[in-house]
């Protein structure tokens, strides 16, 4: 068994996914600082080989892998190869409007009448 480090502070990792050599491991963490009651995941990768670009923190051999967009979003990685190319999800504003659609269209359902969700989504 190997200590893989976190990424800092009174983070959890959660690996998800390693090699057949056994030289990666991906997987996801709570965002240092971030509300233990609400996660803010953060995708990371660790390896001890040089041939893979990524930025270390300091003393350790994982990567923060961020979240692909301003932070205030999730990231998971669930799979790598060989090459440390690595697979995963990414949560950010997206679901936010996925949301606030469903509930614009029960408002505008409520008030004109199931029709008009559809003339209203026919202009945008």
């Amino acid at each position: 068994m190997k200590d893989l480090g976190n990424l800092g502070a009174d983070t959890w990792n959660t690996p998800t996914a390693i090699t057949n050599a056994g030289d990666i491991v991906v997987g996801f963490a709570n965002a240092p600082g971030a509300d233990p009651d609400a996660p803010a995941f953060r995708a990371w990768l660790w390896t001890e080989r040089e041939d893979i670009a990524c930025s270390k923190r300091p003393g350790t051999n994982i990567c923060d892998l961020g979240t692909l967009d301003d932070g205030t979003g999730t990231a998971e990685a669930w799979g790598v190869n060989e090459r440390g190319q690595v697979v995963g999800t990414v949560t950010s504003g997206v679901v936010i409007g996925i949301l606030l659609s469903r509930t614009l269209a029960g408002a505008v359902t409520e008030l004109a009448g199931w029709r008009a969700v559809s003339l209203v989504s026919a202009g945008l």
